[in-house]
């Protein structure tokens, strides 16, 4: 999705010992935001509760059930929670940390994990220089100066035309458009 766009995330949980209690924490990168109150069991949870906050930009989610009753079911979509995402073009990796499941005698399940990942695509444009000095020009000569544009993106990069607050200078490549990944 992109930046600004508020994607929705699903957990989901193939169990074969009945589980009444999870806990897990997943990184948010710095580029992805929580949306509070989004976390939401689905009808696999139906009698159980579910917390989920955000501490030191790591989500962390617990659902119990207080009748220790376990999920229903041994194979589908456990919860669902939103995030928005921010401007950094990428693919960013959603790993579950800290998992535990827990049995209606409060033992510690077996659990093994697989990664999620959220994509934020955007153009990025990097520039050669941030700045270009001319040094000493003889009076009425030209001088030419290159700089690079990169797009580090990964959507094309869309130029619509480029100013300067002096008119004395000019480009010639002021509209196009630079594929991800490419310069001009």
């Amino acid at each position: 999705a992109h930046p600004g766009d508020t994607v929705t995330l699903t957990l989901t949980m193939n169990n074969s010992d009945a589980v009444v209690a999870l806990q897990t924490m997943i990184p948010l990168c710095g580029q992805l935001t929580y949306v509070p109150g989004s976390c939401v069991l689905t009808a696999r949870g139906s009698s159980h509760y579910v917390s989920a906050t955000v501490l030191r930009d790591t989500l962390r989610i617990y659902s119990y059930s207080l009748s220790l009753t376990p999920y229903s079911g041994n194979s589908g979509d456990l919860l669902s929670f939103q995030l928005i995402l921010k401007k950094e073009p990428a693919t960013y990796t959603l790993p579950l940390c800290s998992t535990l499941l827990s049995s209606a005698t409060g033992a510690s399940l077996s659990v093994s994990t697989s990664a999620g990942a959220v994509t934020i695509l955007a153009p990025k444009i990097a520039l050669s220089t941030g700045s270009i000095n001319y040094g000493h020009i003889p009076i009425r000569s030209n001088y030419t100066q290159n700089v690079t544009v990169r797009n580090t993106g990964n959507e094309p990069l869309n130029l619509n035309g480029v100013s300067f607050n002096n008119n004395t200078l000019s480009t010639d490549n002021g509209v196009q458009t630079i594929a991800a990944g490419g310069q001009s």
